[in-house]
């Protein structure tokens, strides 16, 4: 398992990046612009996918 950075993770090609890194259960830190979009998308990954790790910055 890896750990990844990921900017740009609120929308478009690095929300798809995360998402497939989520399938493959890394470990996966979510940089964006907004932190409420951030958190928002954070709680939906973690329900959708269980075994991989999450974390804002």
């Amino acid at each position: 398992m890896k750990t990844v950075l990921i900017t740009g993770a609120t929308d478009g090609i690095g929300l798809e990046t995360v998402k497939m890194l989520g399938k493959e259960r890394h470990n996966v830190i979510l940089d964006g612009r907004s932190n409420s979009k951030l958190e928002n998308i954070k709680g939906a990954l973690e329900a959708q996918f269980q075994g991989s790790s999450f974390d804002t910055v």
